[in-house]
C-alpha cells in the first residue's frame, strides 16, 4: 500500500539478477547498514499522521521529524500474560507505512502470533527502553508457528530498518522454527540495509527453536552487540543450506552460548563478503562455533566468496569440538567471471583469533583457499579439510601451543594440503609447522641455515638456488619452487615484488 508521498522515497533496493546484483554490491557493500539507512533519514511524513503517533517524551517537536509509536498507546499491556500481538502489529503497520519508531516501554510483551513487517514504504525502527538501570523490554513468543513466515518477527522484503534494545524470548517447547526471519523471497525483493543491535535471547523452557535469526536473500546488514543463546539449533542461520544468497553481512561484538548445534550456521550457496569479528563463542558440551552446511548433514553445501573471521574468542568446550567447521570458499569459474574477477580469485581469512582447547577435537576444518594469520591455537589438531586435498593454505605468524598435530593426516592423502605456505609460525609439536620460510611438508633430515651467494640463496653447502629451484619434503611428492613462494607472498600482500 503506497500513497503520493511514497514517490519521494529513494529506492535503494538492489537489482535482482545475479549479474546486476554483484555490480550493485561492488559499489555499496563497503557501506555499513547504518550508513545505508541514512539514505532514509530525511523522509517525507504525511500531513495527517496516524493515530497515536507522537514524538518521544521530552523531545522538541520538529516538522518532518520521525514519529514514535508507543505500543501501549495501541493497547499493549506488557504484563507477560495478555497477548499483545494485535496491538503491536497495529503500531508496526503505522511505522512501516509512515516511517518512525515503534517503542516498547519496559515490560514483557507476550506475543502469540507472528508479527509481520511487510514491504515497508519508509525506514522504521523497533526499539526497547534500553539505558542503564532499566528493566529490559521483552518480546515473549508463546506461539508455535515455524517456517519462513512464522516465529516472533518476520521482515519480508524490508529495507532500511533497525531493531534494538529488545530481548527475544520464547516459552513453548513445541516451537521448532526461527524467532526472527529476514527474508527477501516472499516478494522477490531483497531485505536489505538493516541493523540488529543490543538485543538478547533465551529459552524459558528447554531449548527447542531452530534459530534466533534466519537470513535469506538478505544484503547489507549487521548484527552487533547481542547475546544470543537458547536454541536447539543455531543462534544465527546465514542462509538456508544450499539456498539463496546472503551478501555484505556482518556479525560484530556478539556473545554466543547454549546453542545445541552451531552458534552460527552458514548455509547459503552464495555468500559474499560475510564478516564475523570481535565475537565470543562458548561451546559447552555440544556446540560448534561456526559451521558450514554440507549436503551430507544439511541437504546442501555452503559456498562463500572472501569470508573473514577475525579477532574472535573460542572457548569453554566441554567435549571434543571443532571451532570452525566445514566452511567452503568458492572458486567456481562461472561465478567468478560473472563478478568480473578471474577464476579462483576468492580467499577466506581467519585472523587474530584465540582458539582455546578443543578437548581433543580440531580447531578449523576448511575447504578452498584460506589465509590463516596471527592466531593462537591451544592443543588438539589445528587444520583439517572437508574434501580430498581441497585446501590451499597460507599460514603466517600463528602460535601452536601444545598441539598434538598441525594437520589431520587422515584428511589429506599425502599428509598435506594441496598447496601450503608456512611463514613465522611458532611452538608446534609437529614439525610441519616449522617457522622457516618455505617449509613445505616434512623437512629434509638436515636443513642448514641459508646463506646469500652470488648465484642466489644457497642452502648450507649445497648448490645455489634460483627461482626455478625446488624444495621437496619428506611427505608426498609435491615440489615447490622459490617462484611459488614469491607468488604466494605477493598474493597475500606480504611483499610487493
Amino acid at each position: 500500500m503506497t500513497d503520493e508521498s511514497d514517490k519521494n522515497q529513494i529506492d535503494v533496493r538492489a537489482p535482482q539478477t545475479q549479474h546486476s546484483r554483484r555490480i550493485f554490491l561492488s559499489r555499496v557493500a563497503p557501506a555499513s547498514a547504518a550508513a545505508a539507512a541514512a539514505v532514509g533519514i530525511a523522509i517525507a511524513v504525511d500531513d495527517d499522521p496516524p493515530e497515536h503517533a507522537r514524538t518521544p517524551p521530552g523531545s522538541t517537536v520538529v516538522p518532518g521529524a520521525r514519529l514514535t509509536y508507543n505500543v501501549r498507546d495501541y493497547g499493549a499491556e506488557g504484563n507477560g500474560q495478555t497477548d499483545d500481538a494485535k496491538a503491536i502489529q497495529s503500531a508496526i503497520h503505522a511505522a512501516i507505512h509512515h516511517g518512525g519508531t515503534v517503542y516498547f516501554p519496559v515490560g514483557t510483551y507476550a506475543v502469540g502470533k507472528t508479527l509481520v513487517c511487510d514491504e515497508n514504504a519508509a525506514p522504521f525502527t523497533l526499539c526497547g527502553a534500553g539505558g542503564s538501570g532499566n528493566a529490559p523490554s521483552v518480546l515473549l513468543y508463546t506461539g508455535s508457528a515455524g517456517g519462513p513466515s512464522g516465529g516472533l518477527l518476520t521482515f519480508n522484503s524490508s529495507f532500511n530498518f533497525e531493531v534494538c534494545h529488545l530481548a527475544f524470548n520464547y516459552d513453548n517447547t513445541a516451537f521448532r522454527g526461527d524467532l526472527i526471519n529476514i527474508d527477501g523471497a516472499p516478494h522477490a525483493a531483497d531485505s536489505q540495509a538493516f541493523h540488529i543491535h543490543h538485543c538478547g535471547s533465551r529459552a524459558l523452557q528447554a531449548p527447542s527453536a531452530r534459530s534466533i535469526v534466519r537470513l535469506n536473500k538478505a544484503v547489507i546488514g549487521t548484527i552487533s552487540h547481542c547475546g544470543l543463546t537458547g536454541t536447539a539449533g543455531n543462534a544465527i542461520r546465514i542462509g538456508d543450506p544450499g539456498g539463496s544468497y546472503v551478501n555484505a553481512f556482518q556479525v560484530e561484538k556478539c556473545t554466543f552460548n547454549v546453542n545445541n548445534n552451531a552458534h552460527i550456521l552458514i548455509g547459503t550457496a552464495d555468500g559474499e563478503s560475510i564478516v564475523i569479528r570481535d565475537c565470543t563463542f562458548e561451546a559447552g558440551t555440544r556446540t560448534t562455533g561456526i559451521r558450514g552446511a554440507t549436503t551430507a548433514v544439511d541437504g546442501g553445501d555452503n559456498s562463500l566468496y572472501s569470508p573473514v573471521i577475525e579477532c574472535c574468542w573460542f572457548g569453554d568446550a566441554g567435549a571434543p569440538t571443532t571451532w570452525i567447521d566445514g566452511l567452503i570458499v568458492q572458486s567456481n569459474a562461472q561465478n567468478a567471471a560473472e563478478a568480473g574477477l578471474p577464476a579462483a580469485a576468492y580467499t577466506g581469512t581467519v585472523r587474530g583469533c584465540r582458539f582455546a582447547s578443543t578437548q581433543g577435537g580440531t580447531h578449523v576444518r576448511l575447504q578452498g583457499s584460506w589465509l590463516v594469520e596471527s592466531n593462537s591455537f591451544e592443543d588438539g589438531t589445528v587444520y583439517a579439510t572437508t574434501g580430498t586435498a581441497s585446501l590451499s593454505l597460507v599460514a603466517i605468524a600463528n602460535l601452536y601451543n601444545n598441539t598434538s598435530m598441525v594437520f589431520d593426516s587422515a584428511g589429506f592423502p599425502q599428509g598435506l594440503p594441496a598447496r601450503y605456505v608456512s611463514l613465522g609460525n611458532q611452538g608446534a609439536d609437529d614439525v610441519l609447522a616449522g617457522a622457516k620460510l618455505g617449509l613445505f611438508g616434512a623437512p629434509p633430515a638436515a636443513q642448514p641455515k641459508a646463506a646469500r651467494t652470488a648465484g642466489g640463496f644457497a642452502a648450507g653447502t649445497g648448490p645455489a638456488v634460483d627461482a626455478a629451484a625446488t624444495f621437496t619434503g619428506g611427505v608426498g611428492t609435491s615440489a615447490y619452487t622459490i617462484g611459488d613462494i614469491v607468488k604466494a607472498l605477493k598474493q597475500i600482500g606480504a611483499i610487493a615484488s
